[in-house]
């Protein structure tokens, strides 16, 4: 099924309610990560948001960040948010979206950096993607 995907730049602060949506009920977060869902959303200076459009439809939307270690020499566009509401899910969106981000890494020369959690479901998406584990968190609950 080919999908009619676009990103379309939006202000950050369009998406503070999205955001708090997510953290709300989405049900892969690691409790140990969970945050108290009163605080106030800050973004940085070289956060930018994207919202997901299926034929004109916000479906979700995705959060990019550049990320600059010069130490390291390191320089990624770190995908901060990904999110699609659930009644578009499995249906190729995601796929669409990273191969998006690929093209916006590409011409600004950064490879592509994010965090996810062990039981989220996205990690195959990311594997069939091309990403692979550079490091691992451990923590120990106390």
């Amino acid at each position: 099924m080919k999908n009619n995907i676009k990103l379309e730049k939006e202000k950050n602060e369009y998406f503070i309610e999205w955001i708090y949506k997510i953290w709300h009920h989405h049900d892969t977060i690691d409790d140990l990560y969970n945050c108290n869902y009163d605080v106030k959303i800050k973004f940085g200076e070289n956060e930018f948001y994207y919202k997901i459009l299926k034929d004109d439809i916000m479906v979700g939307f995705v959060g990019l960040d550049l990320r600059d270690d010069e130490v390291l020499n390191q320089h990624t566009l770190y995908i901060n948010r990904l999110y699609i509401d659930e009644e578009y899910r499995n249906i190729g969106i995601g796929e669409e979206v990273i191969k998006k981000i690929i093209d916006i890494a590409k011409d600004m020369n950064r490879d592509i950096e994010l965090e996810v959690s062990g039981n989220n479901p996205a990690i195959h998406l990311y594997e069939k993607m091309g990403f692979k584990v550079h490091y691992r968190d451990m923590i120990l609950k106390i």
